[in-house]
């Protein structure tokens, strides 16, 4: 009886950590947690809410004078987005319809998640979403994918929290610079490194080519 009452008083996510951190088929662990109702958050239209880590300025800095040191050894015509530079984590929109109730939902799940810093080193450049017409994404490619787990976290906080989100896919840590014709990948003479010490919820406003920080919460140093 003491164990019940020291199990049932504890935080699900500490508990269980380890064990959820490495589960396969993490949508199965939440199937039986309630789905929110039809009308929720995100609002519908054509912008996209994601999770995702935004560069603070000097690392940006950094990420813009490597694009413009590969830009003049490129034939063709590239679009820019400065104001856009982030690491994917956790994307919201999906098929089965609005993540939560409310806004303040999606923030109350991250209030508490405990996930060390991430420490990413780009190494390369890649062309992602090669395309032979239209506009690849042209980025710079990390060594390694520690975004991974955060993305697990955070897909748990929303999930234990009641809201309905797809489970994350594994990823390829990388920070687009540019979009335009698809380049040949290439390595970095002097790699980039980023110590990633926050993660954002944020708005990409279509047409604009900027983000909209809905709320930020700190890494574990």
């Amino acid at each position: 009886r003491s164990q019940v009452r020291i199990l049932s008083g504890a935080p699900v996510s500490l508990l269980f950590l380890s064990w959820l951190c490495h589960a396969d088929g993490m949508g199965d662990l939440f199937d039986h947690l309630p789905q929110t109702e039809p009308r929720g958050w995100p609002p519908p239209g054509p912008d996209n809410f994601y999770f995702c880590s935004i560069p603070p300025p000097e690392v940006a800095a950094a990420v813009l004078r490597q694009w413009q040191q590969l830009e003049r050894q490129l034939p063709g015509r590239y679009s820019v987005r400065p104001t856009a530079l982030h690491l994917s984590l956790l994307g919201l929109v999906h098929g089965r319809g609005p993540v939560a109730r409310d806004l303040d939902q999606v923030k109350a799940a991250m209030q508490g998640l405990r996930h060390p810093a991430l420490d990413l080193v780009f190494d390369r450049v890649e062309t992602l979403g090669r395309k032979t017409k239209g506009h690849s994404a042209i980025a710079l490619v990390a060594s390694t994918q520690p975004q991974d787990a955060l993305a697990t976290r955070i897909y748990q906080a929303l999930r234990l929290a009641g809201a309905s989100v797809d489970p994350p896919r594994k990823s390829l840590a990388h920070v687009t610079m540019a979009y335009g014709p698809a380049i040949e990948g290439r390595r970095l003479t002097v790699p980039l490194s980023w110590r990633v010490e926050s993660f954002a919820l944020v708005r990409s406003v279509r047409g604009e080519g900027r983000l909209e920080p809905l709320g930020e919460w700190p890494l574990e140093g």
